[in-house]
């Protein structure tokens, strides 16, 4: 459980969450991983408790060899994922002046069959697992002001989760995908950034085997946001288009001012 050390951290980003404001990064400190997962869980479940929405998945976050040396990190994070973080495609997004958000390309992993700790899965058996297999945007934000955090800020912060956009459903063997091929056109130049080590597949496998070994339970239905497969592109006003795996995922980026 958090600390009372970490409680005002705590309240300040459940808070900054419901209002929508900043944080400036020297107000709250948070130093240690789990420390920082720790207050996550509880940011968590206390704005799903006063926004009445309901935990419905996982993200992958810094998993490229840069980010994670940039904070001396030797694997990935992650954050949560709650139903009202959904968008639908082609929606808008209302943008204030004082957010910098960022847009990830991505593939999300829908689970058919409920993984429980302490049982012993082999890789074999956690791909099977994928029921479904969706193309999907993340909206990447975060509660601390101008970007400026430390890797416990940033895990505390839920690991900058703050919306995504779904297709459907498509027919996609995990063992060969072709990264180069997945995005077909785009409104945007990307570069697509995934390798043999940080890709979908290896980030669903890191995560689902983190999240077993500290007890999670993860349930049949929950979606696992595998990372982005380019390199996040920074939000500006305007039209966002993506035609990935034959349908098309968009976005509105308009002012919220």
């Amino acid at each position: 459980m958090p600390t009372s050390i970490n409680t005002g951290l705590t309240e300040a980003l459940v808070q900054a969450r419901l209002q929508q404001t900043k944080i400036s990064a020297e107000s709250h400190a948070c130093t240690g991983l789990e420390t920082a997962y720790q207050v996550q869980d509880q940011v968590i479940k206390t704005y799903a408790e006063v926004a009445g929405t309901t935990l419905i998945g996982w993200k992958v976050a810094l998993t490229g060899q840069a980010a994670q040396a940039k904070y001396q990190l030797s694997q990935p994070a992650y954050g949560q994922l709650l139903a009202n973080m959904a968008l639908p495609s082609a929606a808008q997004l209302a943008v204030r002046s004082d957010e910098s958000l960022k847009l990830e390309i991505e593939l999300a992993f829908v689970l058919g069959t409920t993984l429980n700790p302490g049982q012993d899965y082999s890789d074999d058996v956690l791909i099977q697992a994928v029921a479904q297999v969706v193309p999907a945007l993340e909206v990447v934000n975060i509660r601390w002001r101008s970007w400026d955090f430390s890797i416990g800020q940033f895990l505390a912060d839920n690991a900058a989760a703050s919306g995504f956009v779904l297709g459907a459903a498509v027919e996609l063997n995990i063992r060969q995908i072709n990264f180069n091929q997945l995005i077909e056109s785009s409104s945007h130049d990307v570069l697509v950034t995934t390798t043999e080590q940080d890709n979908a597949v290896m980030n669903y496998l890191w995560l689902i085997k983190t999240l077993l070994a500290k007890g999670q339970c993860i349930r049949a239905g929950e979606m696992i946001l595998t990372g982005s497969i380019i390199r996040p592109l920074n939000i500006e006003l305007g039209a966002y288009q993506f035609n990935i795996l034959g349908q098309t995922l968009a976005l509105d980026v308009v002012c919220a001012d």
